[in-house]
């Protein structure tokens, strides 16, 4: 395998995990250790795939479509799983879920009409909200394990930074949005 392929292959790891992420998870108990772990892991090869393609040049078109679903996947594997225990509330997780699938959308209507979606600060600040609020969330599971899967009252905390979390999320998908409006409108008319 050349130099090019290994920040894709770090992307791929998040994506592979996502399934253990979910094992260890719902097998609770000593394996919280194991999914917080992979958690951690996601959010470090977040990080890596992009620095080192951006340090050696080895960025790509693949990577720029690539990274973005892993990130999705990723993450919204952790949130799936908080919302499975009660420390994610339903309609904060759909923000998350709707605005990745509408700026996927987006993406995939300027890539018909031969336009890149460059990332946007507000894209950026998303993904710095959502590796802090998970991490975040998965500390306070880390120290409260008694039983991740009973929600006791550290779950507020929980709810309350994947809120936080959300909206920025959401507030990012505006962005979007607003930003590639011509571009949807002109689509749209045809």
């Amino acid at each position: 395998m050349g130099r090019a392929h290994i920040p894709n292959l770090i992307t791929f790891v998040r994506i592979a995990l996502s399934p253990v992420f979910i094992l260890f998870f719902v097998l609770g108990g000593d394996w919280f250790f194991a999914a917080f772990a992979v958690g951690l892991l996601f959010e470090i090869t977040d990080f890596l795939d992009g620095a080192l393609a951006r340090r050696h040049d080895l960025v790509s078109g693949f990577g720029k479509l690539f990274d973005p679903l892993a990130d999705s996947i990723s993450r919204f594997t952790v949130f799936l799983c908080l919302l499975s225990v009660g420390y994610a509330d339903l309609f904060a997780v759909a923000l998350i879920f709707y605005r990745d699938a509408l700026v996927s959308s987006a993406r995939t209507v300027a890539a018909y009409e031969n336009v890149i979606v460059a990332a946007r600060l507000s894209g950026k600040l998303k993904a710095i909200f959502q590796s802090i609020g998970i991490t975040a969330v998965l500390v306070i599971l880390l120290i409260n394990r008694a039983d991740i899967h009973a929600a006791g009252a550290h779950s507020g905390w929980a709810r309350l930074v994947v809120w936080v979390v959300a909206v920025v999320t959401a507030a990012s998908g505006v962005d979007y949005i607003v930003a590639n409006w011509a571009l949807i409108r002109r689509f749209a008319g045809r």
